[in-house]
């Protein structure tokens, strides 16, 4: 019982032989029989935990009962995320990436926000996104379409491309979409240029 300051150069505590904790400043061994549950370590101000370190190795933050590994109560901060079956974790691209070891045939949920009402963001292992709407910021929006110097494509030259490249002019064929990132706000402009595009040759 020490009312003041202690200093020690090593630390063991509980059932450990100080003798085999060479290069550590604080060891600490529970004895076999003692409950999971049990704190084995805690520290706490005059109104609740600060730290908490159970027996079977979960550690609460804020939090005297945690319910998996790490349970914090409060704002967590970190530089990076890596989250799954990382070989090395340090290998991870990204300020956050996910890993699954599914495999590609399964559709569990990777990847899941929800409020008190529905689910608001969901990713599967089988590459299927889950939302209720997208934005896109984009710009040059083509109502150019409809400006005097725009040069609108004779159709008889449309038919001629298509016969040719079997796809529309200004607009990416099926492989190259099936092989590449398909920019999704790209091409939704393209298939509005297509639409207004339209409406001049019915006009």
């Amino acid at each position: 019982d020490v009312r003041g300051t202690a200093y020690a150069r090593q630390l063991s505590l509980g059932n450990t032989d100080p003798t085999l904790t060479a290069g550590r400043f604080f060891s600490l061994k529970t004895f076999s029989s003692t409950v999971a549950t049990q704190n084995i370590f805690q520290i706490e101000n005059n109104s609740s935990e600060i730290l908490t370190v159970k027996n079977n190795g979960a550690i609460g933050i804020k939090n005297a009962n945690p319910r998996v590994e790490l349970d914090v109560i409060g704002t967590g901060f970190v530089q990076k995320v890596a989250i799954g079956s990382f070989t090395d974790p340090a290998n991870s691209l990204g300020l956050f990436h996910a890993k699954s070891s599914l495999s590609e045939n399964t559709s569990s949920v990777l990847f899941l926000i929800e409020n008190s009402a529905r689910k608001i963001f969901q990713v599967d292992n089988n590459g299927l996104v889950q939302a209720r709407e997208f934005k896109v910021n984009l710009t040059n929006w083509p109502d150019y379409v409809f400006t005097p110097t725009y040069k609108l494509m004779p159709l008889s030259q449309v038919e001629a491309f298509i016969n040719t490249f079997k796809h529309l002019p200004n607009v990416p064929n099926a492989k190259t979409v099936e092989s590449e990132v398909a920019n999704l706000g790209e091409l939704n402009k393209l298939s509005f240029e297509k639409i207004e595009e339209l409406t001049l040759y019915l006009i």
